[in-house]
């Protein structure tokens, strides 16, 4: 025809195709830029960008059932009527997608878009626009997370400095943005091309390239907790640092590190004055407080800041879905596996909302009446 379109050929274990490839074309024009995800049923999803026939590019997504097949028609995503670019998505838990991209924003800038679907391939509520500092924000990418939600982080110009930055906003499982965007800015030049990747402790990194401050570019990390919220440690000499819960009375290291492991964590200082990411992984919740030891062994005040881990309520889960799908909450085993408590807490749960709370043990409960 004269145009570009989008193909896709699925592929046994074998490396052998099955069938023969799909074509896809969004409204007649050229297409550009396939993003594919896999679903948990075996199914997956393409997403691309093509002319939307308003003569703007918008962005087209076609589900397919796990034998490759077409499932409905293809569907399309326009920002604010303007053109639209370089789509990527993510699956869910829950058998559903997300899918983000940056676009005509309706003020002249481009903004980033945001859009979930559930397991049926259906819209789940309208776009989120998602704007850095009121330029234009371009390239964003997104990770799933395992409670449900997700994170998308894009570059945007920031106006008040006048450089490209680095901005990260996470949602919750029904698609609500959590909390305001992050702005990270490496060392105040421009920071481009993130990209982001989930941790199994329910975090998440993020990466990027962006202006050393001597002339140079360089590659720069951020973590994240289960939260949303960056630590990072900095001190004018190498050594250690370690984030300690309000409750330890420190006056040495041995302090520290002799109370118990969900109290404190630590990470190596390699380079002075400069912030180094600190884990939050398996503390627990409360007030926390940074201290330093340098080479010599000199152990620092306690930080005047402080670090709240809010207490977060555990995930219930069955231990087997052992319905017609492994995502379809059926299930003839009775196991409920519970996530997230915190060293030495108690907890009670309930069966057939009776009223008659039960004292739980372990990590599990069996969901039988009168268990």
């Amino acid at each position: 025809s004269g145009y570009l379109d989008i193909f896709v050929q699925k592929f046994n274990s074998s490396g052998t195709a099955v069938g023969s490839k799909t074509q896809l074309d969004g409204q007649g024009g050229d297409d550009y830029a396939p993003q594919i995800i896999a679903l948990d049923d075996g199914g997956f999803v393409v997403t691309w960008q093509g002319p939307g026939g308003s003569g703007h590019s918008d962005i087209f997504i076609q589900k397919f059932d796990s034998n490759g097949n077409a499932v409905g028609s293809e569907k399309q995503l326009d920002g604010q009527g303007g053109d639209d670019y370089a789509p990527q998505i993510t699956a869910l838990d829950d058998g559903g997608f997300v899918v983000t991209w940056y676009g005509d924003g309706g003020s002249g800038h481009e903004d980033i878009f945001v859009q979930k679907f559930n397991s049926s391939g259906n819209a789940v509520g309208s776009e989120t626009q998602l704007d850095g500092q009121g330029g234009d924000d371009y390239d964003p990418q997104i990770t799933a997370l395992d409670d449900g939600g997700f994170v998308v982080t894009w570059e945007g110009y920031d106006s008040s400095s006048g450089n490209y930055d680095i901005f990260v906003q996470k949602f919750n499982s029904s698609g609500t943005a959590v909390g305001s965007k992050i702005q990270l800015d490496g060392q105040g030049g421009n920071d481009e091309r993130p990209q982001i990747t989930a941790l199994t402790d329910g975090g998440f990194v993020v990466t990027w390239y962006g202006d050393d401050g001597s002339g140079h570019y360089d590659i720069f990390v951020q973590q994240f907790d289960s939260r949303g919220n960056s630590v990072s440690a900095q001190s004018s000499e190498a050594g250690t640092g370690y984030l300690v819960h309000s409750t330890v009375a420190v006056s040495s290291v041995n302090d520290i590190t002799s109370s118990a492991d969900n109290l404190w964590n630590s990470v190596d200082i390699t380079s002075a004055d400069t912030p180094t990411a600190m884990s939050t992984a398996g503390l627990s919740s409360g007030t926390y407080y940074l201290y330093t030891v340098d080479a010599a062994g000199n152990l620092s005040a306690q930080s005047a800041a402080s670090y709240t881990i809010p207490l977060a309520a555990p995930t219930l889960a069955l231990a087997t879905d052992s319905g017609s799908s492994s995502t379809d909450g059926i299930t003839n085993v009775a196991t409920i596996n519970v996530s997230g408590l915190e060293v030495g807490a108690t907890w009670q749960y309930q069966v057939d909302n009776n009223g008659t709370w039960i004292d739980g043990t372990g990590t599990s409960f069996d969901a039988t009446t009168g268990s």
